[in-house]
């Protein structure tokens, strides 16, 4: 039976990672050293303590088990281990091509996966095996490379299965900088940043949205990302007031006497969760949104 797997980035109470960090594993029952090994099969034993990496990671198999985990000047935390199929039997019964299955690595920070991909503009889908078991979640920025078309930054916003994610859903079947081009190549995939330290653009591109959007229709961001609304509107020469609501709040408003043809842009940021409506007798020029 393969062995249990502990992996953690250690730091300190400031985010600061900590190399060179002396870790002890020992077994709750007795308080005994656990015996630690460098691979899940247990080929390979690893001492106890060792030390972590440059990047302040470490790393080790035991049988299953309940261990105390001690980090020399940093916390004692309580561990239970319990061993997991390893990734490439989960991949073999997902493709009977070896060639195609993907890898990826042991380290949260460095989640990469690599194989043939087929990229669909008409649904912004990338079928890559193994791809929606790596640990990915609805909002996070990945980097796309080693393609002819689609080298990019996308968003995740539907993780269809094992071999499937949709990536910036409002630019499928477009051409925008967010749109995936239709090939199939050799790809590797690459976690760029959580979707909860993902800065607003990351990821993201503008995209028209008119055709979809009207005035006095509240909108709900559903993304686990901020967008940004920017509306056009073409005003004529009668009196009018708009409003760009967030949450029923005013967030850009204009007002004027309609002395002459004018144009106005309202913009906004929008979070996770919140609602948006613009309200105004005004012509809705473009309606964009950056997402």
């Amino acid at each position: 039976m393969a062995l249990a797997h502990f992996q953690r980035t250690f730091t300190d109470d400031a985010g600061n990672v900590k190399p060179a960090l002396s870790v002890t594993a020992r077994r709750e029952s007795d308080n005994g050293l656990a015996a630690l090994f460098s691979d899940a099969a247990g080929g390979t034993s690893k001492s106890n303590p060792f030390d972590t990496d440059a990047n302040g990671y470490g790393s080790f198999y035991a049988a299953d088990g309940r261990y105390r985990i001690q980090a020399t000047d940093v916390d004692w935390r309580n561990e239970d281990l319990i061993s997991q199929p390893d990734l490439a039997t989960s991949l073999a019964a997902i493709s009977t091509n070896t060639s195609d299955i993907a890898t990826k690595t042991e380290k949260p920070s460095e989640t990469t996966i690599t194989g043939t991909a087929t990229f669909l503009n008409s649904a912004n889908n990338i079928a890559l095996s193994g791809i929606g078991i790596i640990d990915l979640e609805i909002g996070d920025v990945v980097t796309i490379s080693g393609t002819v078309s689609n080298n990019k930054e996308s968003t995740v916003e539907v993780i269809t299965d094992a071999n499937n994610i949709i990536v910036n859903q409002a630019h499928a079947g477009g051409t925008t900088s967010k749109s995936l081009v239709n090939e199939t190549a050799s790809a590797t995939v690459t976690l760029l940043v959580k979707w909860y330290n993902a800065a607003p653009g990351l990821g993201q591109g503008w995209v028209n949205t008119t055709g979809s959007r009207s005035a006095s229709i509240t909108y709900t961001n559903l993304t686990k990302r901020s967008i940004m609304v920017s509306i056009y509107e073409a005003v004529g020469s009668a009196p009018h007031s708009s409003l760009l609501l967030v949450d029923a709040l005013g967030i850009s408003t204009n007002a004027d006497g309609g002395s002459n043809n004018k144009q106005s842009t309202k913009g906004a940021l929008v979070p996770p969760g919140s609602t948006y409506e613009w309200e105004a007798a005004a012509v809705l020029s473009r309606w964009l949104e950056m997402r």
